[in-house]
């Protein structure tokens, strides 16, 4: 059989109650990591929330965006395409223009020809009139 002697008795007592005093500081320690805990998963879900709603937006502005750039090419597009028209219409203006050019180049020179040969031809009859007149 053990005795216990009272100062052991004591030692053992404090012990205990220090122990206990411990206990009680790590279960306090345990419940206010639980609350954080919870109040981090809280915010956790609010910000998961938060951000699934930032991302339903991007994509939604993301899809605007690209429905915004694909008009703007299509209208790119059809600018273009006029522009190419005009310039076909504007290159075929001036090959008319100038086909007109030669043709009037052409009038000019065959009625400065005609001018010269009646010229010459009344020339030639003045001559002959003057000529049988002497």
């Amino acid at each position: 059989m053990f005795l216990i002697t009272e100062s052991e008795l004591e030692i053992i007592e404090e012990y205990r109650l220090n122990s206990e005093r411990e206990k009680q500081s790590w279960l306090s320690q345990v419940q206010n990591l639980r609350a954080r805990a919870e109040r981090l998963e809280r915010g956790s879900s609010s910000l998961n929330s938060q951000l699934s709603q930032a991302r339903e937006q991007n994509r939604s502005l993301e899809k605007y965006y690209n429905e915004s750039e694909q008009e703007k090419l299509i209208l790119l597009s059809l600018k273009n395409g006029e522009i190419a028209e005009l310039k076909l219409e504007a290159a075929q203006m001036e090959r008319i223009a100038a086909d007109e050019k030669i043709k009037s180049q052409r009038r000019l020179f065959i009625n400065i020809a005609l001018a010269g040969i009646i010229f010459v031809y009344c020339g030639i009859k003045i001559y002959f009139f003057i000529k049988l007149r002497k």
